[in-house]
């Protein structure tokens, strides 16, 4: 669905300030989430892999990446 849905999913990150929460199982489920995150962001802005990781980075900072997950 994030895939499916990425125009709007950055545009509400990114542009709109919206929050992110990923909850479940830190070594599949969160890795995943994130990596299709980065996919998203970067087919959506054009951006490179490192630029797409540097806004996930500057979400986490600004607390709007939250993440409750377990191993």
């Amino acid at each position: 669905m994030m895939w499916k849905n990425k125009e709007e999913l950055v545009t509400l990150l990114l542009d709109k300030s919206a929050y992110f929460y990923v909850c479940g199982d830190a070594k599949n489920m969160a890795k995943n989430v994130r990596e299709k995150l980065i996919a998203c962001i970067q087919a959506v802005k054009g951006l490179s892999e490192a630029d797409a990781m540097a806004k996930i980075s500057e979400l986490v900072s600004d607390k709007k990446y939250l993440q409750d997950v377990w191993s």
